[in-house]
């Protein structure tokens, strides 16, 4: 689950590898972006962290939940931060898809707050839906990185 935010770091770097191919007056505005989705990217590696941490050391299902019901709310609060960014115009798809990728992992992370009506079944969906997510984000920069450009 926390594996999430390692992706982000490797979509930040792809990012910046993609503002090399812009124009100059295109390129300021992305390479702007690309620094601010860097701080997003941190925040949100900071949450996955305290979350981890949170989440392991739950000595019961009370805690647990309470633990997931934390995070989510730090991963919203990023969410929120990084919803708030202004794309140039040639990054604004690639700015959704990440924002899909990251309002799946908050899904998750809030439907993970209620142990009592998970199902082993339910489980195996949440992983496969965000295996998924993480294969569109992984297409979708490498499309970027392919074409130079967002």
């Amino acid at each position: 689950m926390f594996w999430n935010s390692y992706l982000l770091v490797g979509a930040v770097s792809l990012l910046l590898v993609v503002v090399a191919g812009c124009g100059e007056d295109e390129k300021t505005k992305a390479e702007r972006w690309v620094n601010e989705v860097v701080l997003v990217n941190g925040g949100f590696q900071e949450t996955a962290a305290q979350g981890k941490k949170a989440i392991a050391s739950a000595k019961s299902t009370a805690e647990l939940e309470a633990a997931y019901r934390s995070y989510a709310e730090a991963q919203r609060t990023q969410l929120s931060r990084f919803e708030e960014l202004e794309p140039p115009e040639a990054c604004v798809d690639e700015q959704a898809d990440m924002e899909r990728f990251m309002r799946k992992v908050f899904s998750v992370t809030n439907e993970l707050a209620d142990q009592a009506s998970l199902t082993p079944t339910r489980l195996k969906e949440i992983e496969g839906e965000v295996a998924e997510a993480m294969r569109g984000l992984i297409l979708n920069l490498q499309s970027m990185v392919k074409h130079e450009s967002c």
